[in-house]
This record gives C-alpha cells, structure tokens and sequence, in this order.
C-alpha cells in the first residue's frame, strides 16, 4: 500500500511539472534574477559595466534617448568630429531605453540607469530558459525542461551573457537562437504537415489544437482550431460528439491519465473511433483510404460470400 502511494505521488508530481513548466520556469527565473542581483550590488551600486561594449551601448541608449535618429547608428563621441558607425542594431536598445523611461520620474535619471542595465539583461534570460524547455519538452518529454534548466544554471560562461551590467547584444543573440532552435524542433509536426494535407485533400475537415493550428496554417494546410481543455469547442468534446471520424495522437508520457493526450485517445477508443498514436500508422491508413478512393482495392467482402465452404 505504501508504495502503490508514493508511486501515485511520483505520478501526480511529475504530471503537475509537466502541465506547470511555465511556471516553473518562471520561478527559477526570478530565483536566479533575485541570486544575480544580490551577487552584482556592488557592480550596480557604481555603475560598474563590464567591458568597453557594455559602455559603447549605454551610449548610443543615451544617444536615442536624447534625440538621435532611429537608423542613426553614428557614435559621435568617436573620430570627432565625424563620428564613427556602429554595426549593433537598435532592437537591443529598446528595453534598456524603455526601462529608464518607466523608473526615471520615480528614481531620477541616475538611478533609473542603474537598474535599467541591471534588469536589462535579465529578460532575454527568461526567454532563453522558456526557449530550452520548451526544445527539451518537444524532443525529450514534458518534464525535461527541468534538467535544461538545472544545465543553464551550472554554465558559467553562459550565466555571464544574462548578469546585471551585461548590456551587450550577446545575450539576446542566445536567447534568440534557443528560440529559434525550439520552432523547429518537433519531432512530428515536420511529418504531420504532409499527411494531414492528404487528409484535407480528400475531403477530411482538420482540427488541431492551438500551436499544431498554427503549424499546419503555416504550412498551408487549413486547419480549424480548437481547445485542449476548458471551452466550448474543444478536442474532446468534439470526440465525445462524434464530430471527427479519425484521431491523430502522437503520445509523450501516454500512461498519465490526467493527461489531455491520454484522455483523447479513451475517448475515442470508447466511442470506436480510430486513434493513430503513430504516423507512419496513420500513413498507411491514409495510403488504404486513397487507394479505395481512386478504386484500386476491391470493397471488402465476408469470406462466407466468397468461399464455397
């Protein structure tokens, strides 16, 4: 009995991590933002920037502020009385400017400096994290992102990118690529974009929840969006409904059963409705349905209807 009970604790803990990733994502976030700051004071109390970037970027911040043009790249306060062009893009100026102009009518505009380039480099932080776990969630499974996580924190080098002070572009450019490594790393949407698009050509109407909706719309396959829980029209619901006459579930961790992809796939087993949890099966399915479509393969038959016997 003891054990049948911490293996239902087990169960339901690594179920609630999965289904709360983002919001413990977010707490490790802020732990590490609070941890960061309390490690830097010093640095933010004098306005210690690191390296020369970190101070060429705090003046073309003040630069922008002050009036300089949007795509005016030019550093005045180098080769005058010239100036010199800077390479770095104005995006990365935009939190940092943005922040003093929040925190100066309360704090003055010395101080509003100081914590803009300290919280500044903070928020790619969070994308970067939410980016990981989400690539460790679609590659590995629902609860790996904590291990991305744990990773991160112990990479020092990396750490270094996101502390208060670190205004360059290095971070946003990690944190970017983590985002862009996450929107392509899937393991079955890439296959279901050609599969589902056989489906709508013969006649099938697709729903998909939302990120699936997006991903099929984006590649052409019109698809109808609906709710995974909560709502009206919903996936299950739609089921329950016999509204869909095929289920596609590619299962992650599919022996949960608070899971929305473990009640899918129930409710469509209860209700005889077919249920592919693997697309090379939902494949050949479709390669049977398309071949009786164009006539191919002979209607099925009893064998009592065909045999002598």
């Amino acid at each position: 009995m003891t054990e049948r009970k911490e293996g239902d604790f087990e169960e339901r803990a690594l179920d609630w991590l999965g289904r709360n990733w983002k919001l413990v994502t977010l707490l490790c976030w802020l732990g590490f933002c609070a941890w960061s700051i309390i490690m830097s004071w010093n640095q933010i109390r004098w306005f210690g920037l690191g390296d020369t970037d970190d101070n060429m970027r705090i003046m073309q911040v003040r630069a922008l502020l002050h009036g300089q043009g949007w795509y005016d790249l030019r550093n005045y306060r180098m080769n005058p009385p010239y100036g010199a062009n800077i390479h770095w893009s104005r995006l990365v100026d935009l939190p940092i400017a943005g922040l003093i102009l929040v925190l100066r009518p309360f704090l003055g505009g010395a101080v509003a400096e100081r914590w803009a380039v300290a919280i500044a480099p903070l928020v790619p932080y969070l994308l970067l994290l939410l980016s990981l776990g989400l690539t460790a969630r679609r590659l590995l499974g629902p609860t790996a992102y904590v291990w991305t996580i744990l990773g991160v924190f112990l990479a020092a080098s990396t750490n270094g990118m996101f502390t208060p002070e670190r205004i360059d572009h290095h971070g946003w450019q990690l944190a970017l690529l983590a985002l862009s490594v996450a929107s392509i790393a899937d393991r079955d949407k890439p296959s279901a974009a050609p599969l589902l698009r056989r489906f709508a050509e013969l006649g099938y109407a697709v729903y998909a929840t939302d990120a699936t909706a997006r991903f099929l719309t984006g590649q052409g396959v019109a698809a109808t969006r609906v709710g995974k829980d909560g709502g009206d029209r919903t996936a299950l619901r739609l089921i329950h409904e016999q509204a869909v006459s095929v289920v596609i579930n590619t299962p992650t961790r599919g022996k949960i059963p608070g899971r929305a992809g473990f009640a899918l796939r129930r409710a469509a087993f209860e209700r005889h409705l077919p249920c592919f949890t693997s697309l090379d099966t939902a494949g050949a399915f479709l390669d049977v349905v398309t071949a009786l479509h164009q006539g191919q393969i002979l209607s099925p038959q009893a064998a009592a209807e065909i045999s002598p016997l």
